[in-house]
């Protein structure tokens, strides 16, 4: 089935449609669109409120705030493994991309959204 980028950034940015796909069904929707949805999921993993856990409101912020960094970082080598997709042609790292630039920000930011999906600026 066909998504728009709405659709598929929804696949991973959704609490409940993440936790029901398998691995490869995201790695799937990230392949419908490469181009755009890594984009999608970066705009808009800071409009996520992650769970976290703790035994008072400063460790429940604190946890929240490592759950940016880990999402932050794993873009971050996105990037990287992007640049070595482009310039060496090697498209063998396309899933790992898709691991790096979707799938693990998503998982890293889980919880509820605050706003709605936006398009990358």
């Amino acid at each position: 089935m066909l998504m728009g980028p709405f659709e598929i950034a929804r696949t991973f940015l959704s609490a409940s449609a993440f936790i029901n796909c398998t691995l490869n069904a995201k790695i799937d929707a990230y392949f419908m669109d490469y181009s755009i949805v890594p984009l999608m999921v970066q705009e808009n993993y800071v409009r996520m409120i992650p769970r976290a856990e703790g035994s008072n409101n400063n460790e429940i912020q604190a946890n929240r705030m490592k759950a940016f960094s880990w999402a932050a970082d794993s873009l971050s080598e996105a990037d990287l493994v992007e640049r070595k997709i482009f310039s060496n042609q090697d498209w063998s790292l396309m899933p790992t991309h898709a691991i790096f630039s979707c799938v693990r920000p998503a998982a890293a930011v889980l919880g509820g959204m605050s706003g709605g999906i936006e398009f990358p600026k």
